[in-house]
């Protein structure tokens, strides 16, 4: 299955949170993910012009904004699964997956209309059905994690996917592969809708 890895960590990581990483992917991987990584401090996404708020704006099949965000959109749409990883206790990191998620909205803008009357709000292409995940490597709860897990699963709505909660990694304690394990083994094979 494929999955996009979105990793909104600062590109100074010590060598634990670099070993956490490794072993999600590696995890992931063993489950039979297909990985697509970015790191999101690595490429050029500008914020948001809110086109969209303009009365006259016109709808085109990319954003206005030329950076990565262009590039990233079609990987969006290839993917089943995505996953957002931050540190939502790290201003930095929460500004990239703010960014990220704001410029998100071209994949279900503009409505389209088929000829049977029926419309979608979803882009052509995009699969319209998998899973998102939140990774927080927070070293506690805090309401930045609540507001962040709260905004993350309207997005799942928005693309049809299905939100699947959110794995807390407390990058200062030894991590268990376990409980990575079975963690992610629930987000990849999730597919009831959440309530």
């Amino acid at each position: 299955m494929k999955t996009l890895v979105l990793n909104c960590l600062s590109t100074n990581r010590n060598n634990n949170e670099n070993k956490i990483l490794d072993i999600l992917y590696n995890e992931l991987q063993s489950l039979g993910c297909e990985l697509e990584i970015y790191n999101i401090p690595d490429l050029d996404i500008n914020p948001c012009n809110a086109c969209t708020t303009d009365y006259l704006f016109e709808y085109s099949t990319k954003c206005r904004c030329n950076d990565d965000m262009n590039m990233l959109y079609p990987i969006f749409k290839s993917n089943n699964n995505w996953i957002f990883i931050a540190e939502s206790s790290i201003k930095e990191s929460v500004y990239y997956l703010k960014n990220l998620l704001d410029r998100m909205e071209p994949l279900f803008q503009p409505l389209y209309f088929y000829s049977n009357g029926l419309s979608n709000n979803l882009s052509p292409n995009l699969i319209s059905e998998g899973n998102i995940l939140f990774v927080d490597f927070a070293n506690f709860d805090n309401k930045l994690r609540a507001a962040i897990i709260k905004h993350i699963s309207s997005y799942s709505l928005l693309f049809n996917r299905v939100f699947s909660g959110y794995i807390e990694i407390n990058e200062n304690s030894n991590v268990n592969s376990a409980i990575i394990k079975e963690q992610l083994t629930n987000f990849i094979h999730r597919k009831e809708t959440i309530e």
